[in-house]
């Protein structure tokens, strides 16, 4: 089956993005270093398109990656999923020696179009490492603290790598007559500290930070609860007596994953269209979607005859994530 079309169908709509990793590897292997560059990543995106796009959770594991994002338009939210899987697969590529891209597919965004379908995504993103088997509580998962920072406010500090700048002068240095006379410039020397922020969800916007917090950590402790004794999820494969409960993996054996592995059996389901509780709320946007790819898949001849991108229909994304940024 052919994938939707990118289609956004009010400003700043909620969307949980989902990427994998290339043959359901584990590239995304947590480490110190490999927490930073991710948070670098995040950190330079929100730098670069925090008007436009608004990072409200992340979640995670050694193969794949969940956002829940809104954003001005799809084009933004493009740019912004552009930006952050490329430079993802070029730091972590380097990191873990692995020369292709990171992730073997475009990601898939499916839009969250009511209160309670948030709420179910929110707990979704806080139980990740517990449903999967791998942790015992949510914020044991010994990547970039995403609970903790929901729960406790705990800062995501991560490092950005200026590798154009450091290329650059490795280049120079590598020109002159006596390199060794002169310190080869080393990647850390170019390396800039960025802050990740998430933003409140829009059903809690106007509530004060503690409180927020207080929402998210009794979510946490509910999960610890409905789960503690619980049989978990098939963990990358493993196989196990069906019906007996199964210790977490841990983070010890999280940390010695080979990143280069990739699991015996890979789960995959059919990703849902759009996540909603109410049916009419469903087929509404279903409604809006099917008429806005009649209208795309018609027009769309014409501008390859040179008609103008204006004559497309809005909700799409108009113009390539690699133009120059212009204003929306």
């Amino acid at each position: 089956m052919a994938r939707p079309l990118s289609f956004q169908s009010e400003p700043w709509q909620v969307f949980e993005v989902t990427t994998r990793c290339i043959h359901g590897r584990f590239l995304l292997t947590p480490s110190a270093e490999s927490n930073r560059r991710v948070l670098g990543v995040l950190g330079r995106a929100q730098e670069l398109y925090g008007e436009h796009v608004r990072v409200h959770m992340v979640a995670g594991t050694s193969n794949h990656l969940h956002f829940l994002i809104s954003s001005r338009d799809a084009a933004w939210r493009a740019r912004f999923k552009a930006h952050v899987k490329t430079n993802l697969s070029k730091e972590l590529g380097d990191l873990h020696g692995w020369t292709e891209h990171l992730f073997g597919r475009r990601a898939r965004d499916i839009p969250v179009l009511d209160d309670a379908a948030l709420l179910d995504r929110v707990r979704y993103f806080l139980a990740h490492g517990v449903k999967e088997g791998l942790v015992a509580r949510p914020e044991d998962w010994p990547g970039p603290a995403w609970v903790r920072a929901l729960t406790a406010g705990e800062q995501l500090v991560g490092v950005w790598y200026r590798r154009t700048d450091y290329y650059h002068r490795a280049r120079c240095w590598a020109r002159r007559k006596e390199p060794g006379a002169t310190p080869r410039p080393m990647l850390e020397d170019f390396g800039e500290e960025k802050v990740v922020k998430l933003d409140p969800l829009p059903i809690w916007a106007d509530l004060p930070p503690e409180e927020r917090a207080a929402r998210f950590q009794a979510i946490v402790d509910d999960i610890v609860v409905k789960t503690d004794g619980v049989p978990s999820p098939m963990p990358y494969g493993a196989t196990t007596v069906s019906g007996t409960a199964r210790p977490a993996v841990g983070v010890d054996a999280i940390l010695r994953q080979d990143p280069h592995r990739r699991p015996e059996r890979s789960v995959r389901r059919v990703a849902p269209w759009v996540h909603a509780t109410c049916a009419a709320v469903r087929e509404s946007w279903m409604e809006a979607y099917r008429s806005f790819v009649a209208a795309w898949r018609s027009r769309t001849p014409g501008v390859r005859d040179g008609a103008s991108l204006s004559t497309l229909p809005g909700g799409g994304v108009l113009v390539p994530p690699v133009m120059a940024l212009v204003g929306s």
